[in-house]
């Protein structure tokens, strides 16, 4: 038992120190010019990177929590795991594009080359493991063993082709430098990339069936995260549908603010696990669920006037301008 809290904490102890790490390249390397535009380069894309690292510190501290309370659950362990592939992986990046862009150091390339597949892990482990495991920890019945399998091999080949398949650092922002881990023969491995949405697609259907068959508070607990996902969707889709038509060097300020919003929303998968899991104000759900429902359609319905009016009013002045 002391020996699972001490893991613990030394995790969650790592995941903030390597988000220091990240910051503090991120900030030494902000006036570098990525051609991909990635990264956290960049007045903008530093501010950017520092909502998106923020959105995501939820996962280790839920995951610490989880941890600490309930050892023998492997959803607080998968939380503190993303968390520590998102902030290492940061690190690392931040360490290389220093190394790249800025002033040499030991193995910069070797070291961004590769965290170009580090993105990997901590998707993969959100879209598969935790839907499948949440909320015991355990899958939902033993005739998922083999799914659980496919997926872990689908992260681990996929992770290797994107190391390996690159003949370029294109990805990192830097087209002209080869990738020292390419092997041209082994480039078509990235189409196993494919296989990733249907492993995401089949651990989404293990929660339905998990749903179907549970009660009482299993069922609350499914209902909460369902909820916290269809809302991070949701904005994600506003979003993108109001974005249609702009671009970095036009987007308006209100635009922005929306934006940084939505960013920041993607904290609310862990923070819907935490209190799933450690169950605090669980049994208000369907309430909370019923009325957060009747705000979000008062919302789209008040921007629907709005973008109906700034539309009519554009249209009023190209008409006089004319």
């Amino acid at each position: 038992m002391e020996n699972k809290r001490t893991a613990a904490w030394t995790i969650f102890v790592v995941d903030l120190a390597s988000l220091l790490v990240a910051g503090s390249f991120a900030w030494l390397t902000r006036h570098a010019v990525l051609a991909s535009g990635s990264g956290w380069t960049g007045s903008g894309g530093f501010l950017s990177g520092l909502l998106f690292a923020v959105s995501l510190l939820p996962f280790p501290i839920v995951g610490l929590l989880i941890a600490l309370r309930q050892p023998e659950n492997a959803i607080g362990w998968l939380l503190l795991a993303i968390g520590f592939t998102w902030y290492f992986g940061e690190a690392l990046t931040g360490y290389g594009t220093y190394g790249v862009a800025v002033a040499r150091l030991p193995l910069d390339t070797w070291t961004l080359a590769f965290t170009d597949m580090l993105w990997v892990p901590p998707i993969g482990l959100m879209g598969t493991f935790t839907l499948l495991l949440f909320p015991d920890g355990h899958l939902p019945s033993p005739r998922w063993r083999w799914f659980a399998w496919v997926c872990g091999v689908v992260l681990v080949l996929a992770s290797v082709s994107i190391l390996v398949g690159a003949p370029t650092m294109a990805d990192s922002g830097f087209p002209n430098v080869e990738n020292p881990f390419a092997i041209p023969a082994l480039e078509f491995l990235q189409l196993l990339i494919v296989l990733f949405p249907f492993c995401i697609l089949g651990s989404a259907a293990s929660l339905v069936v998990r749903y179907r068959r549970s009660r009482g508070v299993e069922r609350d607990q499914l209902k909460l995260l369902a909820f916290a996902a269809a809302a991070v969707a949701a904005s994600y889709l506003v979003i993108l549908l109001l974005s249609i038509g702009s671009t970095s060097g036009n987007t308006p300020g209100w635009l922005g603010l929306a934006q940084t919003l939505v960013i920041l929303s993607f904290s609310l998968i862990p923070l819907a696990i935490g209190v799933a899991i450690l169950r605090h104000g669980l049994y208000e759900i369907d309430l909370i669920i019923r009325k957060t429902a009747r705000y979000a359609v008062l919302v789209v319905l008040l921007l629907s006037v709005v973008v109906l009016v700034l539309l009519l009013a554009g249209l009023a002045a190209v008409g006089r301008s004319g």
